[in-house]
């Protein structure tokens, strides 16, 4: 991937999903007071509305903006769930379990 590619991807998540839309690129002047407008046809694309707050953060020298989700739970809900495709979880777990009793076991 070029560098000219990479700086013209707009990471945006969303509730869990992370979604990589290349071509929405715009140029965009920085204020005195540090401020900047998100273009009018970014905004529509992303559903972004007056109002709704924005976490700024830092990323690899480059600068992503998300939505702040209304809650972090639903967000973060199924997140990775790909990890446990064949793997019963409490099953998983008590096994694991079992095998903390076994290493205690010896220990003692």
């Amino acid at each position: 991937m070029t560098l000219e590619v990479k700086q013209t991807l707009l990471w945006f998540y969303f509730y869990g999903s992370i979604k990589a839309e290349v071509g929405m690129s715009k140029t965009v002047k920085l204020s005195r007071k540090r401020q900047i407008a998100i273009p009018r046809a970014i905004c529509d694309h992303l559903k972004i509305r007056t109002g709704q707050q924005l976490i700024i953060s830092e990323t690899h020298g480059q600068i992503v903006i998300t939505p702040k989700p209304k809650s972090y739970t639903d967000a973060l809900m199924g997140l990775g769930q790909e990890l446990w495709k064949g793997i019963d979880p409490l099953d998983y777990i008590r096994q694991e379990r079992a095998s903390w009793e076994k290493r205690d076991s010896k220990h003692a």
